[in-house]
């Protein structure tokens, strides 16, 4: 390694660079949670296209599920949709998934 690559200015750059990157992956990561909850609520409460919410709402599901601990009463609802669950998560429930996704 070369003497430039060991002085400590460079070293301490470096770290401030990946930091940077870092948070910025963050943020990134906690935006698009955020839009996956939107869509995610917003089939619930319109519908969407036809021919595209299901690939939709597969895609957003899946970003939210492993951005945020999901309760076990929403894993039910996603397994059956049609289940006595879903009928008990209220739109109450469901802005507050968007609130913790952000």
């Amino acid at each position: 390694m070369s003497m430039w690559a060991r002085s400590s200015d460079v070293l301490r750059r470096i770290e401030q660079l990946r930091t940077d990157i870092t948070k910025q992956a963050v943020e990134l990561l906690e935006q698009e949670t955020l839009e996956a909850v939107k869509v995610i609520i917003d089939i619930a409460k319109r519908g969407g296209t036809p021919g595209v919410v299901s690939s939709q709402l597969k895609a957003a599901l899946w970003i939210a599920e492993r951005r945020i601990k999901i309760p076990q009463a929403q894993a039910q609802v996603q397994r059956d949709p049609g289940s006595a669950v879903a009928d008990k998560i209220s739109e109450d429930e469901a802005e507050e998934l968007l609130a913790r996704g952000a």
